[in-house]
């Protein structure tokens, strides 16, 4: 089906959670199908970047599905390894508290299915006592399923939502809670692949994504 992909990821969920104050938790799992040995090189290691200024982050479990079903379980605290992000050395910017987790994935195969999950926890908002965010919901390989859900506090609501380059594969809902909070619920349903140009912005811009905010 998937011709011109090296992998498809099957499902993708994130489940947000955020504070009155603008601190916040994330919580992600996705299932991403090897179809080459191209797609088997690039997902052989899963990376997590976050800065430490604001927060911290982790790779919480890797396992790789089988052709037979049968899942395998990384050892996540073995084959991680935290470093200094330089990707922005580029623009003349270093700061040490932005880092780079990795985690290798050994034995990964064409056909098999990597299974992982993160948790992210913002202590410290970049505008005080507020929150925003963005999901990507599209991106260099087709995304069959996409769930973004964020959990909004009565007391501090979502204000302004855009899907931004949309490609009218996303339905919306939004939900009151017994505690008087509202859960806002975005999915993406059979996104295809985008195939980046030269010299193009950077892809997060440009493919479709969800915004939300606070103010």
């Amino acid at each position: 089906k998937f011709p011109d992909a090296d992998v498809v990821t099957v499902e993708n969920l994130e489940n947000v959670s955020y504070n009155p104050d603008g601190t916040s938790l994330s919580e992600s799992e996705s299932w991403t199908k090897i179809l080459t040995e191209k797609g088997r090189r690039s997902e052989s290691t899963v990376t997590l970047n976050y800065s430490r200024r604001y927060g911290e982050a982790a790779i919480t479990y890797v396992g790789a599905i089988g052709t037979n079903g049968e899942e395998r379980v990384i050892d996540v605290s073995a084959t991680t390894s935290e470093t200094t992000d330089n990707s922005s050395m580029s623009s003349n910017i270093y700061d040490p508290l932005d880092r780079k987790t990795v985690c290798t994935v050994p034995g990964l195969a064409v056909g098999e299915v990597l299974h992982v999950k993160t948790r992210r926890k913002t202590a410290k908002s970049r505008v005080r006592d507020q929150w925003s965010d963005i999901a990507v919901m599209e991106w260099t390989h087709p995304i069959l399923k996409s769930t973004y859900k964020v959990k909004a506090p009565a007391s501090r609501p979502i204000r302004a939502s855009a899907v931004r380059n949309p490609l009218g594969n996303v339905s919306t809902s939004v939900e009151r809670l017994a505690d008087g909070s509202m859960l806002h619920t975005y999915v993406a349903t059979n996104s295809a692949r985008m195939f980046p140009e030269p010299d193009m912005p950077p892809t997060w811009t440009q493919v479709q994504h969800v915004r939300l905010s606070t103010v």
